[in-house]
């Protein structure tokens, strides 16, 4: 079984359809960390250095060497979920998935394999990018003040929050016809949190709803908070701190239980494509629905907010604004639904 699994035909078939981003990741990789390391502590002028080490003396919470892990985690968030797009969506478009399936693998072969070359992709790329840069660190002037447990640390917190958008782009994928529909899902996906909070507060300033709540402390004193649902917002994960020293197990958790949530369920919907229906915007029907309702749903709440700020604010502007936009958003994804886009 496993030496099937590991046959170079299918492997060398999914690599050299994304080799170009491997060596974009590693080319990016080696400038984006060992190098602008290289520019500050070899190649700098003897004085730029040494004010450098001066400052990280007179300011001992100074990490600099953190902050070049987060550039790189930045980087690599980007050039995965390009990686992710690549591989899923990219495919569809050149009508290559058809062959792809029709190959003597099985679905789940398939996607393992797009998945764990990923997978190398990213921690091939953060490897040699952290060991040419341990390497800098550890031959100049600043490996006396490098903290290495919190290093590997940070490298590690960065390796997973990375594997883990990746496994969701990539699972997002596998639901979507199309590049333009996995790119326009996964940044609603994003921004659906802060427009969630938006529509709270317009709907609660509409209906005259206060939406500060008074709190007492046990000394006395008053202070407000808002009665918006607290929904987590993905930059908080995304951008999680790297210098924190914080060990946060709801992190470590939470990003690997991520991961393997998105496998299985970009796994269990691969398995289940739809070749057909490539092109529009869901591959599947049953999730068709489920996008035609949310979007009206969303679209009805937009026009109502955008009715109340045209208007004068009130119930009956917000109601109007409401049914108004929710024909008018059923019309258009119903319309969007039944195209089958190229790109």
């Amino acid at each position: 079984m496993w030496r099937n699994f590991f046959n170079t035909g299918l492997w060398s078939k999914e690599f050299r359809q994304v080799r170009f981003m491997l060596y974009a990741i590693l080319g990016l990789g080696f400038i984006t960390l060992p190098l602008v390391r290289m520019n500050r502590w070899w190649f700098a002028e003897q004085r730029h250095i040494s004010n450098s080490v001066e400052n990280i003396i007179m300011n001992p919470d100074y990490e600099p060497w953190l902050y070049d892990i987060m550039n790189l985690q930045i980087l690599m968030l980007v050039m995965g979920t390009i990686l992710a797009i690549w591989q899923i969506g990219s495919e569809r478009r050149a009508n290559m998935q058809e062959f792809t399936l029709s190959l003597p693998y099985s679905r789940v072969h398939i996607y393992t394999v797009k998945w764990l070359l990923g997978v190398a992709f990213l921690l091939g790329s953060f490897f040699l990018s952290t060991a040419v840069d341990a390497s800098v660190i550890c031959t100049s002037e600043l490996a006396p003040f490098v903290e290495w447990g919190g290093y590997a640390s940070a490298l590690l917190r960065a390796l997973l929050i990375n594997l883990a958008l990746y496994t969701f782009v990539l699972a997002v994928g596998t639901m979507c016809g199309s590049v333009i529909s996995q790119l326009s899902f996964l940044g609603i996906l994003i921004l659906m949190p802060e427009f969630i909070r938006l529509m709270f507060d317009r709907f609660c300033w509409a209906f005259d709803i206060p939406t500060l709540k008074k709190e007492t402390t046990i000394e006395g004193m008053v202070y407000y908070t808002s009665k918006a649902p607290k929904v987590p917002t993905p930059d908080r994960w995304l951008f999680y701190d790297a210098g924190s020293e914080e060990i946060n197990a709801w992190f470590w958790g939470a990003t690997i239980a991520i991961i393997v949530v998105c496998y299985v369920l970009g796994l269990f919907l691969y398995v289940r494509n739809e070749a057909e229906n490539n092109g529009k915007l869901v591959i599947f029907p049953s999730l068709e629905t489920i996008l035609r309702g949310g979007f009206t749903i969303c679209f009805a709440l937009l026009g109502a907010s955008i009715a109340t700020s045209l208007f004068t604010n009130g119930p009956v502007p917000y109601s109007l604004g409401f049914l108004a936009a929710l024909v008018i958003g059923y019309l258009m994804i119903r319309k969007l639904t039944k195209l089958k886009l190229k790109i």
